[in-house]
């Protein structure tokens, strides 16, 4: 039992330490389509430090047409197993189609 203890205190340090510096900013993964941009969202702190989706980068003027925010069972278990100290989320953003291309 003090064993499983010292583990999970040695985790939730490594959180604790490790949580802002990969809180940093959202790393956009592959995408399938041009319109669609899939991206990570390393949070931390109970998902209160760390980058949200900034739609205005991924789509430009034409905005979003959705935009949906969630967490895998690999990111719940994460959260927590660090004791909510990483945060980790994914976003799937589908931006509007520029007026030009209709």
């Amino acid at each position: 039992m003090r064993r499983v203890i010292s583990g999970l205190l040695a985790l939730a340090t490594a959180g604790l330490l490790a949580g802002p510096a990969l809180a940093a900013r959202p790393v956009e993964e592959s995408s399938s389509t041009p319109m669609e941009h899939r991206v990570r969202l390393d949070r931390s702190f109970f998902d209160q430090v760390g980058p949200h989706v900034d739609v205005q980068a991924l789509c430009g003027d034409a905005g979003a047409r959705q935009v949906i925010e969630k967490r895998s069972a690999a990111d719940a278990l994460v959260g927590v197993l660090s004791i909510g100290f990483y945060t980790p989320a994914h976003a799937r953003v589908v931006c509007n189609e520029p007026r030009g291309n209709r």
